[in-house]
């Protein structure tokens, strides 16, 4: 898998907020799918799938993470609790974590079961979608930058 993704094309220029205005105003029926998308600077076709069909939950473009956002913060928020206790914990442990935390909240999850544990590319994203974790490759150890 990629870990350095370059995007090959301009899908998606527009922002999330501006998406979930005209949503808000196609569902309140102030405005019409087009004139919305017109307004808002959105795809029709975008804007007409999260009206019709999704109801307003948008998802993230691409894969879907393994862990919910609430999720991956309970565990971030676990991270950072044990590295400002001292304890600098390898990333083959942070994996390790991850398949135990998955497995004793119940949630679906598409780790190494044989391994038990999540693969290398789940945690070089986890690390970029949570900023607040160092890691030092150096050390090989989570830190907190708190």
């Amino acid at each position: 898998m990629v870990r350095t993704y370059r995007r090959k094309t301009d899908a998606e220029e527009w922002s999330q907020e501006k998406m979930k205005e005209a949503v808000n105003k196609v569902q309140n029926k102030e405005l019409t799918l087009r004139k919305a998308a017109e307004i808002f600077a959105v795809p029709f076709t975008s804007l007409q799938r999260r009206v019709t069909l999704s109801r307003g939950i948008i998802k993230r473009r691409g894969g879907q993470p393994a862990l919910d956002e609430n999720a991956e913060k309970k565990l971030a928020d676990r991270l950072l609790h044990l590295a400002s206790r001292g304890f600098g914990i390898t990333p083959k442990a942070v994996r390790k974590y991850a398949f135990e935390f998955a497995e004793r909240q119940n949630i679906k999850h598409k780790f190494d079961r044989n391994a038990g544990m999540a693969g290398q590319d789940w945690f070089h994203r986890f690390m970029q979608r949570n900023k607040k974790i160092n890691y030092s490759e150096a050390g090989g150890s989570v830190k907190s930058k708190v």
